[in-house]
């Protein structure tokens, strides 16, 4: 991607903003600050901490986009334009409507708006340790640490956020997070994480709602199922159900022979490919040779990795699992029949975790991205095993 300026060009803009408008900088960090510890408290005003939200953006829109970096670059009038009208947008929705409800807890969501908090918050210290130097570096009061900032915020709002009060963060998540690839601003990648964690949090239908039950209903949430004694004291617990109108002898093919150079994850195929989990394009019809599965063989995911098979319980119960560096884990696939002609599909991962600040930081990514990808690996075991039963072939582009 080329530039209409050069990363000279792109310093001193930042070195003329920081020593220019350094006292507002500091104002609005320290302001930041404090309302952060309020919110961590549960004493944050809605309006106060929408309004502060507002005028970091209304901040970056104007003075950094407008007034200088349009100097270097044409599109930061457009910039400017959707910086301050995502301070109007936070205006309305947290100031006028009081929609903004911090609420932190001790849920992913919660864990991870925490972070990214703490993050926007040491973002100048990071821009130092990385080998950047002040003035001529991003600081404070700029579009990439506000960005992070606000992510954090929102997602220690009380759901349901306005999901379109999430469209001008995330867009500038994918712009911001370019140029840091570009330019070696290392902290910025942050920014890609935070729009990630944005779009499974906010943007995805139901998924707040989801949050602590993973879209299982109540009695999928509480029911006891076979993997449950592997693990018996977790720390993660997420459990996803779906309807599928089929009984559990059409569901259990594709159950049993998935894997890497065998039925594929049935998920986005895409993804599972380019992150090498899979080959190949998730199958489409039953394997016959991948049809006996028995406790103690393994499931190949990528080229070296493989899932334990720990029980087989055919046409009831697959459970996966095992154990490395402090982590316990499984991942389990429940079939209950609803009647005669339908089954709940139940897919649970329950996990004991050691309490550490890198596997914590593990699962702030790992949860929303399982979370997304089983859901799609459910609907794509429904979509096979519905038109198996109904004996029409599966649509060649189903994942």
């Amino acid at each position: 991607m080329r530039m209409p300026f050069t990363e000279s060009q792109f310093l001193e803009v930042l070195g003329a903003f920081n020593v220019t408008l350094w006292p507002v900088l500091v104002l609005l960090w320290a302001a930041s600050v404090v309302a952060a510890i309020q919110v961590w408290r549960g004493r944050c005003r809605p309006a106060v901490g929408a309004a502060l939200l507002a005028i970091h953006w209304a901040w970056s829109g104007v003075a950094y986009h407008a007034v200088y970096f349009s100097r270097i670059n044409p599109a930061a009038w457009a910039f400017a334009a959707l910086f301050v009208a995502e301070a109007a947008a936070l205006l309305w929705v947290g100031v006028v409507r009081r929609r903004l409800r911090f609420s932190p807890g001790w849920t992913l969501r919660s864990i991870a708006g925490s972070v990214l908090v703490v993050f926007a918050l040491i973002y100048p210290a990071l821009i130092v340790l990385t080998g950047h130097a002040l003035p001529q570096a991003p600081a404070f009061g700029v579009p990439c640490p506000t960005t992070i900032f606000t992510a954090g915020l929102l997602l220690l709002a009380r759901p349901p956020v306005p999901r379109w009060l999430y469209l001008a963060p995330i867009v500038w998540s994918i712009i911001g997070g370019s140029a840091a690839v570009l330019f070696g601003i290392t902290p910025d990648f942050m920014l890609v994480v935070a729009g990630l964690l944005m779009i499974v949090y906010g943007v995805l239908p139901s998924a707040a709602r989801a949050e602590s039950r993973s879209r299982a209903t109540e009695a999928d949430a509480a029911r006891a199922m076979a993997g449950d004694g592997f693990v018996p004291e977790p720390n993660y617990q997420s459990t996803i159900g779906i309807d599928i109108d089929a009984r559990p002898e059409f569901i259990w093919p594709w159950l049993v022979q998935m894997g890497y150079q065998r039925g594929g994850l049935y998920s986005y195929d895409r993804l599972d490919q380019w992150f090498g989990y899979l080959d190949r394009p998730s199958a489409t019809r039953i394997l016959p040779e991948f049809q006996s599965l028995r406790e103690g063989d393994v499931i190949p995911i990528g080229k070296g990795a493989a899932f334990p098979v720990r029980s087989v319980r055919p046409l009831r119960a697959l459970v996966l699992g095992g154990e490395e560096q402090g982590l316990q884990w499984i991942w389990e696939f429940g079939l209950y029949p609803l009647d005669l002609r339908r089954t709940r599909l139940v897919s649970r991962s329950r996990l004991h975790v050691p309490r550490t600040w890198r596997w914590r930081a593990f699962m702030l990514v790992l949860g929303p991205a399982a979370f997304v990808m089983t859901r799609r690996m459910l609907m794509g075991i429904r979509t096979r095993a519905e038109a198996l039963a109904a004996g029409k072939p599966v649509a060649a582009k189903v994942a």
